[in-house]
């Protein structure tokens, strides 16, 4: 079975989890609000959860990734989604 080493430092693992081809969504398991602020400014995908699993989104919020796991519109799910599938169109009518 492969086995990675520990892992040293939050940057570390932010990289390591940067380097896939996918970015859907990412949590992490920390009681360190540093870490938090750092691995949610860094990681590319389009959900970050803190010490929560990465299944179950709240019907509400915005759903959507980045790289292969999505267009990087963020709004496939929730009010946002009405935006994402609506063509705006303003009429002025002057009777």
């Amino acid at each position: 079975m492969w086995q990675r080493s520990p892992i040293s430092n939050i940057k570390e693992a932010t990289e390591i989890a940067n380097n896939s081809e996918y970015g859907l969504v990412a949590s992490i398991c920390t009681k360190n609000l540093a870490y938090v602020k750092e691995f949610a400014e860094n990681i590319e995908t389009g959900i970050v959860k803190v010490n929560r699993p990465t299944i179950g989104m709240e019907l509400q919020g915005p759903f959507g990734g980045v790289k292969n796991s999505g267009s990087d519109t963020y709004g496939e799910q929730g009010d946002m989604a009405i935006d994402l599938s609506t063509r705006i169109k303003t009429v002025y009518l002057g009777i």
